[in-house]
């Protein structure tokens, strides 16, 4: 998961990690501003990532997800979803 400092995401570490593992990367939407929402979006589109939102709740977290994958395993993904 991306560190958060100061409450914000770090979204090149964000996509850095999506990139380098097969997973999905999931961070709680409070830790972003619309800003790096933006940013998120457009940098996933240009290295081939697929972005969702997922309501969460579980005893880990109880909110909104932002789910980060690679486009490969998007299938895979939507099954779990």
């Amino acid at each position: 998961m991306a560190r958060v400092t100061d409450s914000l995401v770090k979204v090149d570490e964000i996509i850095k990690n999506a990139l380098n593992c097969d997973h999905i990367q999931s961070m709680a939407i409070e830790y972003f501003t619309k800003k790096e929402l933006i940013e998120l979006s457009e940098q996933a589109k240009k290295q081939g990532l697929l972005i969702t939102l997922r309501a969460e709740h579980s005893n880990v977290h109880q909110g909104v997800l932002v789910n980060v994958v690679k486009k490969q395993f998007a299938d895979q993904f939507l099954e779990y979803l």
